[in-house]
């Protein structure tokens, strides 16, 4: 409104010295009316702008309320109890949420990180010049990237996962009268100098007073246990590690732990006594670690899960 007063006034004033004959004057009156000519092409290229940015508003707002309307629609008929033909990709979606798999290790912990400074957040560069771990492939896999100067520098890393503890990824609808299981497998990638010393655990963290883990070394180790179940290993090794809970129907029923490696079961099931909330976690040392949660179906795990039996019946 302001800038068509503003031309107005002008063109006004150009009125006003229209009986002029001097050929100053006619030279000012010509050059003014070029500028106005181009401040009103302006006025309307902006106001065409204006009017389609309007039209594209209102487009997205019919667009936002038919959403809506359609969101409205599923509700209802999901409440009616009405079926449809299945979507593929809420089909895929609903098969990946059937897996119950638990959260992906990717958070450098504190407890056993690079150096004393604790300087390593995931994907960075150690300031002490030590080994890191970069995590890669979306949490898949862990690369140790092991220190050139100094070999000493070369500390064994802990990843732990960031999610939410597996107990709370429970699906809801699960049945009452069903157990549980959460399982992860690890493949270790040796340094393939034969003289480094390399070192890979896979297990169930809560902090330093709670753990549960096998080791490379040959020793399953838990707070205060450490048990020798094989001599140490050498080269590619897969270890497993599972975590069962009871069904809700058997409330004072004790969640399971159990370790594999190479396909088969290794030391004795663990039956908590406590309820303990646990998030899988893998350390290592001058050696890659891959890990698999399951959700890819050409890579099947190394252990059948599918024939794994609770400890317990009652």
């Amino acid at each position: 409104m302001d800038r068509k007063l503003s031309t107005l006034s002008i063109a006004n004033s150009l009125d006003d010295i229209e009986s002029c004959t001097n050929m100053e004057c006619l030279t000012f009156r010509g050059e003014m009316i070029k500028r106005l000519n181009a401040m009103e092409e302006k006025i309307n290229k902006n106001s065409d702008n204006y009017d389609s940015l309007s039209k594209n508003v209102i487009g997205l707002q019919n667009n936002i309320f038919t959403v809506s309307q359609q969101v409205g629609e599923i509700s209802v008929e999901k409440r009616s109890g009405k079926q449809h033909e299945s979507d593929p990709t809420m089909e895929q979606l609903k098969k990946f949420m059937e897996r119950n798999i638990p959260p992906q290790p990717v958070t450098i912990a504190d407890v056993m990180s690079c150096c004393d400074s604790k300087c390593l957040p995931a994907g960075s560069l150690c300031r002490n010049g030590n080994g890191i771990v970069k995590i890669r492939e979306c949490g898949i896999l862990a690369k140790y990237l092991s220190s050139t100067q100094n070999l000493e520098g070369n500390r064994p890393i802990m990843v732990v996962a960031e999610s939410e503890f597996m107990r709370a990824n429970i699906p809801s609808d699960v049945s009452g009268q069903t157990y549980v299981v959460f399982y992860c497998e690890m493949k270790v990638i040796p340094d393939n100098d034969e003289n480094m010393d390399w070192k890979a655990e896979l297990g169930l963290y809560k902090d330093a007073n709670c753990f549960f883990r096998v080791s490379s070394d040959g020793h399953y180790y838990t707070a205060t246990t450490k048990r020798m179940f094989s001599e140490p290993l050498t080269g590619c090794v897969v270890f497993g590690v599972g975590q069962i809970f009871p069904p809700r129907n058997k409330p004072n029923a004790p969640t399971q732990i159990f370790f594999t490696m190479n396909g088969k079961q290794i030391d004795k099931t663990i039956l908590m006594s406590e309820d303990v909330d646990l998030l899988p976690h893998i350390i290592v040392k001058n050696c890659d670690a891959e890990v698999n949660f399951g959700m890819d179906d050409t890579k099947p795990f190394t252990y059948d899960i599918g024939k794994h039996e609770a400890a317990y019946d009652n």
